[in-house]
């Protein structure tokens, strides 16, 4: 009975607060501030921000930011929704980031931790880019529509556990002004390691090549937003190596395997981040039963390529540079563990008998344990 009674009064404030009864100015501050049911489009964290309060008042029942008089609407029914929820511990959890912890034997001094994310698509836009790419944007949005949700989640994650974060790449879902500032924003608040994934140099998507001449043109102002360089880098932690190289477009250049080989020969373990996978038995099945056929992997062997259309085989079809650093990749003792995006699924792989790789949905976070 006092549920009920708890429910139904919490209709009326609710009622008050969507402007539909008296005092609907004073309830409805209170009603939102405590249930998130309409805000403006984004609210940039502060720096070195390390609350939810500066975010985006997320609707606490679907996740989402609520605007305009459809927004709050749809927010007054998910205010009642999510109070309905509460009463009757009926769990949401949609739109959230979802962390497991995953444990690393790798010979560290110390042991140490960090959070690895990928493929957050950010999908935000203004005035300052045209039309074309404003449509895209909405668009794009109703695909990723928790992305700021899930950096939020990462970004208070991490301050929790007082760890770093790598990024795996797809940061961003195309190139507009709005997205490369909050990668900036997110990369000079927190400790960010990260590297490219394909969409950080795609300036619409749809249509475009992907190619070096394309990422070329676009590396500068992309670069720009990050602390480290996107395309290669390396970061020691208590004696392990932590690398991260740019194969977005399934190939890894010349002067990388260079850099790579310079890595190795340090003697030190490491952890490798990449955005795609590489190629394994495993994750070749997996991908083909999630997609109806494999796809979006390094180093697929040609003869495993019959499914792939003109597209995908000229995409992926590796050359002699990726071939031998895959080889090298592959048959180091010295590599401990790959971290890797870009399938939008969570999976471990088992590349060698010796070597697990480990990839992350969009809504999801591995708390890494290193020792």
């Amino acid at each position: 009975m006092k549920k009920i009674l708890s429910l139904m009064l919490a209709c009326v404030l609710l009622l008050c607060g969507a402007g539909l009864g008296p005092g609907a100015k004073a309830a409805a501050s209170s009603a939102d501030d405590a249930l998130g049911v309409c805000a403006a489009e984004e609210a940039p964290l502060a720096a070195n921000a390390r609350s939810r309060s500066a975010a985006p008042a997320y609707c606490l029942y679907c996740s989402r930011v609520h605007t305009g008089f459809s927004g709050k609407l749809t927010g007054f029914f998910h205010g009642i929704a999510y109070i309905f929820c509460m009463l009757f511990h009926i769990e949401k959890t949609e739109g959230r980031m979802r962390f497991s912890t995953v444990t690393i034997h790798a010979g560290a001094d110390a042991p140490f931790r960090f959070l690895h994310i990928s493929d957050t698509h950010l999908t935000l836009c203004d005035a300052r880019d045209d039309a074309k790419k404003q449509a895209l944007a909405k668009s794009r949005s109703e695909s990723f529509p928790f992305s700021l949700r899930m950096l939020d989640d990462a970004q208070v994650k991490a301050n929790e556990l007082g760890c770093f974060i790598v990024h795996t790449g797809d940061i961003i879902d195309f190139i507009s002004e709005k997205n490369l500032e909050r990668v900036k924003q997110f990369t000079e608040d927190n400790d960010v390691f990260a590297t490219a994934g394909n969409h950080e140099f795609y300036r619409y998507i749809f249509g475009e090549s992907d190619t070096p001449a394309q990422r070329e043109a676009n590396l500068a102002k992309v670069q720009s937003a990050f602390g480290n360089d996107i395309r290669f880098a390396a970061r020691q932690v208590n004696g392990v190596n932590i690398v991260a190289i740019d194969n977005g477009f399934y190939h890894i250049d010349q002067w990388q395997l260079n850099r790579l080989k310079e890595e190795m020969a340090k003697g030190m373990p490491i952890l490798l981040c990449l955005h795609v996978p590489l190629y394994a038995p495993d994750i070749y099945d997996h991908t083909a039963e999630v997609f109806g056929r494999p796809l979006w992997m390094m180093s697929v062997p040609e003869a495993l390529m019959g499914e792939f259309n003109e597209d995908e085989y000229r995409q992926q079809k590796e050359d002699a540079v990726t071939h031998e650093a895959y080889e090298l990749i592959t048959n180091s003792d010295c590599i401990k563990a790959i971290f890797a995006g870009h399938m939008h699924y969570d999976y471990v792989s088992q590349v060698t008998p010796t070597l697990k790789q480990y990839i992350v949905n969009v809504d999801a976070g591995n708390i890494v344990e290193v020792d």
